[in-house]
């Protein structure tokens, strides 16, 4: 090598170990691998092992390696590509890539034992494509292996179970596949995979696959099980009961799995279940006398976070939480959509289980004024970073009143969905000191114009503010141009504003889209006028993507 190419490989690895001196993060990670696609190939190999020694402590997870990415490797596989340099590949629905990457773990010019996950999830495998990818035995690290909503049967399960590539496997995700008492005894009898601290079996299995699975030694390891919306009802709790197995179990989601009096009253028996620290029973139809029988679960008394959103809960229900002994280490309470009533809300406010608490969601049940001052007068709330209060009738003066009783800073998320707040309510907003930590700020439908958008625009409280939702309101094309300032919101990352159908003044142009990404090119913005009712928002932003579709003619 000359001195002059000896001084720049010089400077290119000085560029390198300043990279590598930053904390490990998602941007960091993107930065180093675009940096080391410049490098010049014939000299790359060695910066890839500098970084390597340096990466050893980075999360997997944030070592991620798109779909695109890994085929542009199976394309051209060099031995020295940044792509040996990632943990995990990301084929999330790329159904129309997964052949080429199956392909090529046929083939032993590619190198695939580095890889800890695979997130395979709705890529239309089947049983004949996973017994492809796992008969190359190309994953001997691999820990993490998610598969949701493919179409595997007995025979893919079967050989999942049988293969010993996966004896490391602490993560599998089975979520959308078919999980009968033939394929969950295939896998409850897995010879190799005896590791697992999550599984995740939701939309697929029956109540003979769940007895099979809880049955065995398999589960003696979790420490988290999903089954949500597997159609196990009561029965499924009763089962999960009887297991010998679950002892080390923290974390159960059971959601849509409609309950009863009695299999809660057995479940809540139970000798065998693992002290929980979070459960989540939403859309279970659980009444208050469902909830008072499983407020008597003994392996409840450390629970963290409970999520009973979408049930039959009244004031009897709000009683029993604020009185309970079980509950009193809660930092998550979710309530959402059910009718505890301003006075069930009045109760949780005075009650000391609440102290602990630091997101709280009761949206949606019929809250009042009266509801709003307990919570100011709560002496409780002092943990409080992130609330949800969507739906509850709340005006401008109600929100005034909230706000002046956190300290500055306090609020990190705040919902208000579809409460008439007005412009005046947005204004109360911007004027509290508590919203000075806020990132997180949702005015879906609450009845917001351009004046209100200023008013948040130009507080000086909301300089913190990442994301913020304020569809269905009637912020116009002239309100647009509030947020195409860098100094209005300057945090800002993404920004939702849905159109409000009604409103024929506030159907943003293609032309105001594209005038709002030119300013703020940095800026996620979803501004169409679609239907996004029962879409998440955080789902919206998922992908790095501006979204401008041009609204229809009217």
């Amino acid at each position: 090598m000359s001195q002059r190419g000896a001084m720049q490989e010089n400077e290119r690895f000085s560029t390198l170990r300043t990279l590598l001196l930053e904390p490990p993060s998602k941007g960091l990670w993107e930065r180093v691998w675009e940096y080391l696609e410049r490098w010049p190939e014939e000299e790359r190999l060695p910066a890839i092992q500098y970084a390597e020694g340096h990466m050893q402590h980075w999360p997997d997870e944030l070592r991620s390696v798109s779909a695109d990415q890994c085929l542009y490797y199976i394309d051209d596989p060099q031995e020295a590509s940044p792509f040996l340099l990632g943990r995990r590949v990301l084929f999330q629905e790329s159904d129309h890539l997964i052949e080429a990457f199956v392909s090529a773990l046929e083939d032993d010019v590619y190198s695939f034992g580095h890889l800890t996950e695979l997130d395979l999830s709705h890529c239309s495998m089947g049983d004949d494509m996973l017994i492809r990818m796992l008969y190359s035995q190309h994953f001997p690290a691999l820990r993490v292996l998610i598969l949701d909503g493919n179409t595997l049967g007995e025979e893919g399960i079967a050989i999942l179970a049988n293969a010993p590539e996966l004896q490391d496997l602490h993560t599998l995700s089975l979520s959308g596949n078919r999980l009968d008492e033939t394929a969950a005894a295939s896998l409850a009898a897995s010879p190799y995979i005896r590791k697992l601290r999550t599984l995740d079996v939701s939309l697929g299995i029956n109540i003979g696959g769940l007895k099979n699975l809880v049955s065995s030694p398999f589960v003696s390891h979790l420490t988290r099980l999903h089954l949500e919306f597997s159609n196990l009802d009561g029965e499924g709790l009763e089962v999960l009961a009887s297991s010998p197995y679950l002892s080390s179990l923290k974390t159960l989601y059971y959601d849509g799995n409609k309950c009863n009096t009695k299999s809660i009253k057995t479940f809540a028996r139970s000798m065998n279940m693992g002290m929980l620290t979070s459960l989540s029973a939403s859309l279970c139809q659980i009444n208050d006398e469902m909830l008072k029988a499983l407020l008597r679960a003994p392996f409840l008394s450390g629970l963290k976070r409970l999520n009973l959103q979408h049930n039959s809960l009244r004031l009897e229900g709000a009683k029993a939480l604020a009185t309970s002994d079980v509950v009193t280490q809660l930092t998550q309470l979710d309530l959402l959509f059910n009718a505890i009533s301003s006075a069930g809300i009045q109760v949780l406010a005075g009650s000391p289980n609440l102290q602990h608490i630091t997101h709280l969601k009761l949206g949606r049940n019929d809250s009042d004024l009266e509801a709003i001052e307990a919570l100011v007068a709560s002496p409780y709330l002092s943990n409080l970073r992130q609330l949800e209060y969507s739906r509850n009738n709340v005006n401008a003066r109600a929100i005034e009143l909230l706000l002046s009783s956190f300290s500055e800073g306090q609020l990190e998320r705040l919902e208000l969905d579809f409460n008439p707040i007005g412009d005046d309510g947005a204004s109360c907003i911007a004027a509290a000191p508590a919203i000075a930590s806020l990132t997180h700020l949702w005015l879906v439908g609450a009845e917001l114009g351009n004046t209100g958008a200023k008013a948040l625009a130009d507080s000086p409280y909301t300089k913190q503010i990442t994301h913020l939702s304020a569809v269905y309101n009637n912020i116009t094309a002239d309100g647009l141009e509030i947020f195409c300032t860098p100094d209005a919101l300057p945090a800002l990352t993404h920004l939702n504003l849905n159109n409000d159908e009604d409103s024929e003044s506030s159907f943003f142009s293609l032309e105001d889209s594209i005038r709002l990404h030119n300013a703020r090119p940095g800026l996620i913005t979803v501004l169409q006028d679609d239907d996004m009712s029962g879409v998440e928002y955080d789902q919206v932003w998922e992908d790095p993507i501006v979204c401008v579709e041009r609204t229809p003619e009217r």
